[in-house]
């Protein structure tokens, strides 16, 4: 049977650099990913150039984490986005920072930064054991205790949790990580750890692993979950224009509305898919309107085409271009104001016929098409699901786990790193300092509470 200090359980970008930083403290360490290689997802990201963090200082990168941006303070002062940096340069890892303060390798390659930590933990001395899967958590509250289980339905490793009533300290109900049960090469194994950290990721992007197993290991052992729901996803217009596919608008500004309040502004680049709104303008709103039509809200995303001008501007441009130009189809005197492949879109949004002549539009024609270029209004229907989320809001409750930490509070030898935490962020770069972040620090404080253990 074989023995290690910390096994760690998901080896995204969280799992990773966990199992890195408790092996740098000295701890034996094995990680065990389910899939055959780790940092699946982490190779595709930001469309295979990999948005590594953002560059902001906190006062202003706290406001792009959710739900509860004081609980990854801690996290984020341990191993800051300065120190990722920094990290990643001494791993052969450069970086570059692109408008929006994100950062990006200078390679421009996602599977590059997978490579370099893959080799960087396995220089630690941690092993890595791909395709074992787990099963389920069994726990006791005593040595004689009937043991909770719950099962998921692709995996085959179980944790067993027994009790050490000699040393129940910070408040949690000791219940010692005792072994781990895990199917490698058609084989089931056993190993004992004296901790465990549960990086096993979201629900989003379920082909590269994420499947949401995570939820039910932590649930296991007596942890609750906040509501799960893809976040940075696409949003969904009623009666969508197809022919808005593929268009793509910069230095526009997107509201959302929640029954007709308009609760969030966002200005930068938007883009329309096949699954509806899209762009770094739509992931952005997409958390709070997901949020607010689950709970049955009416959601509209309304565009503003010409942030730059006041509606009064605006209003005299297009008066003096309507004079001037008063021999043109409505069609062609719009290239002055729009993208060509926006245009016919646009008209079919208002009472309009694209061949009118400017000549014969009276004065609400115009008041019309001012309101259409400052407040298109697109009410939404539906959102895109985890398969194309970026991210999965909600998780385990950070209620139940200590910040300073990452530990369980149900567990003391249990800890919680990356998506599988209600924790999550904007899209540019914040989920991946998320993610990197919280997995130094729960290796970190595991690593700690091993060696801590071993000279009492």
């Amino acid at each position: 049977m074989e023995r290690y200090d910390i096994v760690v359980i998901g080896g995204g970008p969280a799992g990773l650099m966990a199992a890195g930083s408790a092996a740098g403290k000295g701890c034996s360490v094995l990680l065990l990913e389910k899939m055959d290689r780790c940092g699946r997802k982490l190779s595709i990201t930001g469309k295979g150039r990999c948005n590594l963090t953002n560059t902001k200082e906190w006062s202003e990168f706290s406001s792009h984490i959710y739900p509860q941006p004081d609980f990854f303070r801690p996290a984020f002062w341990n191993f800051s986005n300065q120190a990722l940096i920094q990290f990643l340069g001494s791993i052969g890892v450069e970086t570059v920072v692109e408008r929006g303060d994100r950062v990006f390798p200078a390679c421009q390659d996602a599977r590059s930064v997978t490579e370099a930590l893959v080799q960087w933990v396995k220089s630690q001395g941690v092993n890595i054991y791909n395709e074992a899967h787990v099963h389920h958590f069994e726990a006791q509250a005593d040595m004689s205790n009937v043991h909770n289980e719950v099962r998921t339905d692709t995996s085959d490793v179980h944790i067993e949790a027994q009790a050490d009533v000699s040393e129940v300290k910070d408040g949690c109900d000791e219940k010692r990580i005792h072994s781990i049960h895990y199917a490698r090469n058609g084989k089931i194994c056993k190993v004992v750890a004296g901790a465990v950290i549960l990086a096993t990721g979201g629900c989003s992007y379920p082909a590269t692993g994420s499947t949401g197993e995570g939820y039910a290991l932590a649930e296991s052992t007596g942890h609750t979950l906040t509501p799960r729901f893809p976040s940075l996803t696409a949003l969904m217009p009623q009666k969508y224009d197809v022919r808005l596919y593929g268009v793509s608008l910069n230095n526009v500004r997107l509201m959302l509305t929640v029954n007709g309040k308009t609760v969030l502004e966002e200005f930068g680049e938007v883009a329309f898919s096949d699954l509806g709104i899209e762009g770094p303008l739509g992931l952005r709103l997409s958390r709070n309107a997901v949020a607010a039509m689950r709970q049955g809200a009416k959601v509209s995303v309304v565009l503003n085409l010409k942030p730059a001008l006041s509606y009064t501007q605006l209003a005299g441009r297009l008066q003096r271009e309507c004079v001037a130009f008063e021999n043109e189809l409505l069609k062609h005197f719009l290239k002055r104001y729009l993208p060509y492949n926006l245009i016919i879109s646009f008209i079919s949004a208002t009472s309009l016929a694209p061949s009118i002549k400017i000549s014969l539009l009276s004065d609400n024609n115009k008041l019309e098409l001012i309101k259409q270029l400052q407040y298109w209004v697109f009410p939404i229907e539906q959102y895109g699901g985890f398969e194309r989320a970026v991210v999965t809001a909600g998780g385990v409750s950070l209620k139940e786990v200590q910040k300073k930490d990452l530990r369980s509070k149900m567990n003391r030898n249990l800890f919680f790193a990356g998506e599988v935490l209600d924790l999550d962020g904007d899209t540019g770069g914040y989920n991946l300092q998320i993610a990197f972040s919280t997995g130094v620090l729960a290796g970190t404080k595991a690593a700690e509470t091993i060696l801590k253990r071993s000279v009492v």
